[in-house]
């Protein structure tokens, strides 16, 4: 065993502390390098992981504001992206028929000023008002078939508001 003990003190003697100080900047160096030849030669590239797009889509129904005033079943879908530098957008399509043409309503959400579920005992609905529309005395409003989906759409909404109480 005794043997063994002159060799590890030479080991141990042999690496100063000037040697790793030396090692550590040839690693950080070549670190460096390696960053600038795999990653900054392709910075100019979009950063699919900073951005995001998520869609909700669903069968509900919108109460046509023009005669005759009904309920429409309409195809929903909200669509959320976050860009690059973190700020999100939502947008609210509601594509319906009118004379067997097919058209589309949108609303971007930031700029609904209220979101508000009706209590109604006939539809599950909620409503969507921007100034524009609470100015015209037109809010959207969406009705569901089941109280569980008017949360769902109504907590949706208010995520993609930055109003998550969900």
């Amino acid at each position: 065993m005794e043997a063994l003990t002159p060799c590890s003190q030479s080991l141990a003697l042999s690496i100063s502390p000037s040697h790793t100080a030396q090692w550590r900047k040839q690693i950080f160096r070549q670190l460096s390098e390696r960053t600038h030849r795999e990653l900054d030669n392709f910075r100019h590239y979009e950063q699919a992981v900073e951005q995001s797009v998520w869609v909700k889509t669903g069968t509900l129904q919108w109460w046509r504001s023009w005669k005759p005033y009904r309920w429409i079943d309409v195809q929903v879908a909200l669509e959320q992206f976050t860009a690059n530098d973190g700020t999100r957008d939502s947008i609210l399509f509601i594509y319906y028929t009118h004379n067997e043409e097919k058209k589309y309503v949108h609303m971007f959400l930031n700029e609904v000023t209220i979101l508000v579920e009706i209590l109604n005992e006939a539809k599950h609905s909620f409503a969507l008002y921007t100034p524009e529309r609470t100015k015209q005395r037109w809010p959207v409003r969406l009705a569901t078939s089941t109280e569980q989906e008017m949360h769902d759409w109504v907590c949706l909404e208010r995520c993609s508001l930055s109003l998550c109480a969900c």
